[in-house]
């Protein structure tokens, strides 16, 4: 079975996959800018949703990846969202990528 994937980034708060959409969460990256950085992806229009993702990264590291469990069965792998992303980023220039998948 071939997998079909969106992208979706982001430098900024803000809803990261539009409202409408269902998907599951497959992966994020969070790369740094100048300082620190941290990610919190929720399920939803803004940050009282449920939690799918944190990440963080000091300057010096540059780089942090999150994914889902996966499994070879159909119906299995990535974080199920049902109401698009939304992003909270901390930082100065950070960029957050988000791969998704369909259900």
């Amino acid at each position: 079975m071939s997998r079909v994937c969106d992208s979706f980034s982001a430098t900024a708060d803000g809803q990261l996959v539009p409202t409408s959409s269902r998907g599951t969460l497959l992966q994020v990256r969070l790369r740094s800018g100048v300082d620190a950085a941290t990610a919190t992806l929720y399920n939803g229009s803004d940050a009282t949703g449920r939690v799918l993702a944190v990440l963080g990264v000091d300057a010096s590291a540059l780089i942090d990846e999150w994914s889902a469990p996966y499994s070879q069965s159909e119906d299995a792998g990535g974080t199920r969202f049902d109401n698009g992303i939304y992003l909270d980023v901390t930082g100065t220039t950070p960029r957050v990528v988000a791969y998704t998948g369909k259900v």
